[in-house]
């Protein structure tokens, strides 16, 4: 029989008993050369198959089962030839004949594959994910109609994390049937990973967090989602209770990041072991965790190293950060403007290198600034930082016209409503100090009248030679006037200050006697310091002397005698401290009450007659506005004030206290000005505590003053 061929029908049955008889002796080689690959007959290729699947030989098995498939395609061939794939490792081959064989039996009607083989085809999806990334889109309909809700859940659930199609995402996505209809921890995790795909993450981290609850091993996504919905330290939470071993680098750096924004540097530490070097995100996290250690040498080692490694724009603005905080500005710069330079047409990076080099202390260098922060405005006008910047370096370049038209644009961008109460505030408030400055820029004059009138005890009185020491203290009374006219428009705009004045007094040594003394002067006032309120003054002064008397303060020249002309030149100096910011004089929107102070010296030198005067006052009140719709205010305060003067070498001098109440009215504003004028009223009580000068006398003073 193994030597005589039969004819058909006859030699498909000598073949296969002779392959029984072989398998009996276990000569099973030769009962697969009897039962041939390529022989014509179904049942041959079967019998071959089945001896090589005992045999553990599935990948030859795997060619039978492929072999029987082709002849005879339905459902219980897929089962056998998948079974023999999943044993042979071929899960490639798996995937393609399972789809290949959805797709083709595929009529409109939905026929489930069998379970058995449904099972084995998303076992091996896990173990393809080339081949999941390549998935085509036309392969999807017929398939997911072959698979049951559980199989069809499972592999949405796989396939999804490797889609980057939208709308491939949304067609297997609306396969799956809302939870409510279908709790299934297989289809949450499906429907969290849909979520998630779409940009959902609070809602994939709901149906991981359903999952979780009956799968611990879950919770690596159910990390992800939590920290892409921002709610950073519940991941962070997540992690300690499920997985202080992190199972990936990705997710370590998950972790790390969320670590860094709770300032959880203890969770920090933990986590840097688990992170590469040479990857820029990673010895991101590392120099900033340095940072926090105190060790800036370090961190902005690291950071150079991100430098060296071809970093993207936000790992650079990472590392330039850190240099920062480091203390190494210069090196902040330089990568900034390297990664500018590289991608000339980035806006943002135009903007942030403008706004940086605006800060620049040096005058040559902010103004390189100008070109940027231009083109910057013209592409986000409503910015304010870059048009405040603007408004100040065209302050910088001399530019008077260009910076009002800036602060114009401010001024009128529209209120932001969206902000906390407290932020509207301090934007009222703002645009308010552009109003401010604004005006400043846009007058070159000032005018300034008052009226002081005492009824005892602040002025002098001396016999008819002045050097007497009979002296007693008495009233006064005193009319002023003071014109100022700006004559530089580049010391205007840096802060500074040169101009000509001319001013006038009108002086009475009582209540009821005016005129004793006419006064007047011309003269030039510098002010050389932007940020220090010093003024500088060389003037010609006039003093016409009615009566042989003689007051002791405001810059008013030295008797002669009656009917006597004087004509001198006045050197003097004042300046102004502690009354900047919180504590200037000046009007507040965003505040109703707030704190004033001032520490005033002046001092005046008649060059001719050698005759000195001095003052120094400190004084400090608190203002509130009045409850009314007019911007007024009451403030009371208290003082300090000491005087001197010297006349003819005869040195005399004051020291008194005080208290005094003080009214303004602001008025004379527009929409792009601020008050540009106001009237202040003052009155005050002065006790006389040490010196000469007014024999410590005591005293009221009124003042009535306005600034135009």
């Amino acid at each position: 029989m193994e030597n005589h061929p039969l004819s058909s029908p006859w030699e498909k049955q000598r073949r296969l008993a002779l392959a029984r008889i072989y398998v009996k002796k276990h000569q099973e080689e030769k009962a697969l050369q009897i039962l041939p690959l390529l022989y014509p007959d179904i049942d041959i290729i079967l019998a071959r198959a089945l001896l090589l699947e005992k045999l553990n030989r599935f990948r030859e098995a795997t060619i039978a089962r492929s072999e029987i498939y082709k002849l005879n395609p339905d459902t219980d061939s897929l089962d056998h030839l998948t079974y023999n794939q999943v044993n042979a490792g071929e899960y490639t081959g798996l995937l393609q004949t399972v789809s290949e064989h959805v797709s083709r039996s595929f009529d409109g009607h939905y026929t489930l594959l069998p379970l058995s083989v449904q099972d084995r085809f998303i076992n091996s999806l896990s173990k393809n994910m080339p081949l999941i990334q390549k998935w085509q889109a036309s392969k999807t309909e017929p398939l997911l109609a072959s698979l049951d809700y559980k199989h069809r859940a499972i592999f949405v659930g796989n396939v999804i994390p490797h889609i980057s199609s939208d709308q491939e995402i949304s067609n297997l996505c609306r396969t799956l049937p809302p939870h409510e209809s279908n709790p299934d921890p297989d289809g949450d995790t499906a429907l969290g990973h849909c979520a998630m795909a779409q940009h959902r993450p609070g809602e994939a981290a709901i149906y991981f967090s359903e999952v979780q609850r009956e799968r611990s091993d879950i919770w690596p996504v159910l990390v992800y989602a939590l920290s892409a919905a921002g709610d950073t330290s519940k991941a962070l939470e997540v992690w300690r209770e499920y997985g202080q071993m992190v199972p990936s680098e990705s997710l370590a750096t998950v972790l790390a990041r969320d670590a860094l924004q709770e300032k959880d540097f203890s969770s920090l530490r933990k986590l840097i072991p688990d992170l590469t070097s040479d990857i820029p995100d990673n010895d991101i996290l590392k120099a900033k965790l340095a940072l926090h250690d105190g060790e800036e040498r370090i961190a902005l080692s690291l950071a150079s190293h991100v430098m060296d490694l071809n970093p993207s724009i936000d790992q650079t603005m990472a590392a330039i950060q850190i240099a920062d905080k480091a203390g190494n500005h210069d090196q902040a710069l330089n990568w900034l403007q390297s990664i500018w330079e590289k991608y000339p047409d980035n806006a943002d990076l135009k903007r942030e290198y403008g706004m940086r080099v605006a800060g620049l202390p040096e005058r040559k260098k902010r103004l390189q600034a100008l070109p940027l922060l231009n083109d910057s405005s013209k592409l986000q006008p409503n910015n304010i930082k870059i048009g405040e910047s603007l408004a100040w370096l065209f302050l910088a370049d001399d530019d008077r016209p260009a910076a009002m038209r800036q602060l114009e644009q401010l001024i009128s961008l529209p209120q932001n409503f969206a902000l906390t109460k407290e932020d509207q505030k301090q934007q009222v408030q703002q645009r308010y100090m552009w109003r401010r400055t604004h005006a400043d820029l846009s007058r070159r004059d000032h005018i300034t009248l008052a009226s002081i009138w005492s009824p005892a005890g602040i002025g002098e009185v001396v016999g008819n030679n002045q050097l007497s020491s009979s002296r007693r203290g008495v009233g006064q009374n005193m009319q002023m006037g003071w014109w100022d006219h700006a004559i530089s428009d580049s010391l205007l705009t840096r802060g500074k200050g040169l101009a000509v004045y001319g001013r006038f007094f009108i002086d009475g040594p009582g209540r009821t006697e005016y005129a004793a003394y006419l006064g007047g002067a011309a003269g030039v006032r510098y002010k050389p310091f932007s940020r220090l309120n010093l003024n500088l003054y060389a003037e010609v002064f006039d003093q016409y002397t009615r009566y042989s008397l003689l007051a002791s303060s405001h810059h008013k020249y030295p008797a002669k005698g009656q009917n006597s002309n004087t004509v001198d030149m006045m050197i003097r100096a004042s300046a102004s401290f502690f009354d900047q910011g919180d504590f200037r004089n000046d009007w507040r929107e965003d505040r109703s009450h707030w704190n004033e102070r001032f520490l005033y010296l002046d001092g005046a030198w008649w060059v001719h007659k050698e005759y000195f005067q001095g003052v120094a006052r400190y004084q400090q009140g608190h203002s509130w506005k009045l409850p009314i719709n007019q911007p007024q205010t009451i403030m009371p305060y208290g003082f300090g004030q000491f005087s001197s003067q010297n006349n003819n070498h005869l040195f005399r001098e004051d020291f008194r206290a005080g208290a005094g109440i003080r009214w303004q009215y602001w008025f004379n504003e527009t929409p792009f000005n601020a008050y540009r004028s106001a009237l202040t009223v003052n009155i005050e009580y002065q006790r006389g505590l040490a010196g000469s000068l007014y024999e410590r006398a005591n005293g009221v003073l009124f003042s009535v003053g306005v600034q135009l």
